[in-house]
């Protein structure tokens, strides 16, 4: 089963903005930190969370979504930017990575179509200090109230932290407990403990209170929907929640395993505006879908919705135009006698025309030019010689044929499905 695009797999918006909302729909993420997909009620799990259930019930939950990476730096990167961490070299826990100059923060592009970007208030985005996320306010008190005009379409990110593996140090969870009522506190004899943990007291008690955090996250998150619901927005605003990667417990968070990657992904398009949304196979954005998405995508679906071009945004052309840029630097040429669209294109030609699509997140591994120039068929490239590719990825340089030749095509279909290589 392959990937699907967030912005094709969840629905067709790009009407929204302008036949279902004049000033474009506003867009409101809820996102929560160490949480794996099955401790909602609403995914089956036995965390007490009625206002996300209420949520999902009301709207689209995707059941197979999937972080870009199982801890929070490399995964927020992806979210921030729309690329891979292994493409930006963020992947490494806190390397501060810096991406291309092209490369920069989704919500300068909405800030462009005229929307209030806020981001209250975690970034950790993995990337140098220089990156530019583009917000309007990303603190404390970021929050779409404080936009200068009352109606100035909002893009607003809440991020909450209560579900983090930190609250489970300390007096934390005791503390959470408290607050809660007796319906969502749960007991550790009471719990389901999963085969891949011992069972004894200690992994029983940890169980239980990431449990208990999550019941208080459904009522942080509830907060702020109540928020939008007093302001009279809710209406006019697609909410999104979702968590950056698995659990906080050993199994999940920093593990390749489905309890690290696998993550809940509820949205929630209001009724007035379902109208002019579509999942790609038909239907209203609703119930419950299998499509395999990652948050990779999430930056790119409130783009789709207020008809920006999120490939442009990201590579610095229009779709089209950057295959074709990529296809007639290569020395690609169309087949005459062949389909429209179809290239003949030498992979080392391509290689040393568009060195970008290759060297990005290297200096993480330490791959160094005299490596990259050593390795067989790489010295008699061009761009290698030159010094124009700097590095490229590890498991690229391992066996830089099939495994290159199969990555820019995948890339170019991705562009342009249009496109096809022989």
């Amino acid at each position: 089963m392959a990937f699907r695009p967030l912005a094709a797999s969840l629905v067709a918006l790009v009407a929204l903005a302008t036949a279902a909302a004049a000033a474009g729909p506003n867009v409101l993420w809820i996102s929560a930190e160490d949480l794996s997909a099955g401790t909602l009620g609403c995914y089956g799990g036995a965390a007490h969370t009625p206002r996300l259930d209420r949520l999902a019930a009301d709207g689209l939950r995707f059941d197979a979504a999937f972080a870009a990476a199982p801890v929070c730096a490399p995964s927020r990167s992806a979210i921030i930017t729309g690329l891979m961490p292994t493409t930006l070299g963020s992947l490494p826990m806190r390397c501060r990575a810096t991406p291309p100059p092209q490369v920069t923060g989704f919500p300068r592009r909405l800030r462009a179509a005229g929307y209030y970007c806020t981001n209250n208030a975690k970034t950790d985005y993995n990337l140098a200090p220089a990156f530019d996320a583009g917000w309007h306010e990303s603190n404390g008190k970021a929050h779409w109230r404080n936009r200068p005009q009352a109606d100035q379409p909002f893009f607003a990110v809440f991020n909450l932290n209560v579900t983090h593996e930190s609250g489970l140090f300390g007096d934390r969870p005791e503390r959470v407990r408290r607050d809660l009522p007796a319906e969502a506190r749960r007991e550790p004899a009471d719990v389901a403990v999963p085969p891949y943990y011992p069972d004894t007291p200690a992994i029983r008690r940890a169980l239980a209170q990431r449990l208990e955090l999550a019941a208080a996250l459904d009522v942080a998150a509830g907060e702020i929907l109540a928020e939008l619901e007093a302001d009279g927005l809710a209406d006019d605003t697609i909410v999104f929640f979702w968590g950056d990667h698995g659990e906080g417990i050993p199994h999940g968070k920093r593990s390749l395993t489905e309890h690290g990657l696998r993550v809940p992904l509820l949205v929630h398009v209001p009724a007035r505006l379902r109208g002019a949304a579509r999942l790609p196979d038909g239907g209203e954005p609703a119930g419950a879908t299998a499509a395999l998405v990652s948050l990779v995508d999430v930056s790119v679906s409130p783009s789709v919705f207020y008809e920006i071009d999120a490939t442009s945004a990201i590579y610095g052309l229009a779709p089209d135009d950057y295959a074709a840029e990529l296809i007639t630097l290569a020395g690609g040429t169309p087949i005459t006698s062949g389909s429209p669209g179809v290239y003949e294109i030498s992979l080392e030609a391509l290689i040393a025309a568009a060195p970008e699509v290759i060297l990005l997140g290297d200096a993480a591994y330490g791959v160094t030019p005299e490596a990259v120039a050593a390795r067989p068929g790489w010295s008699s490239i061009p761009a290698v010689k030159s010094g124009a590719i700097r590095g490229v990825d590890g498991d690229l340089i391992t066996t830089p044929g099939p495994r290159l030749a199969s990555a820019l095509a995948a890339l170019i279909q991705a562009i342009n499905p249009a496109i096809t290589l022989p």
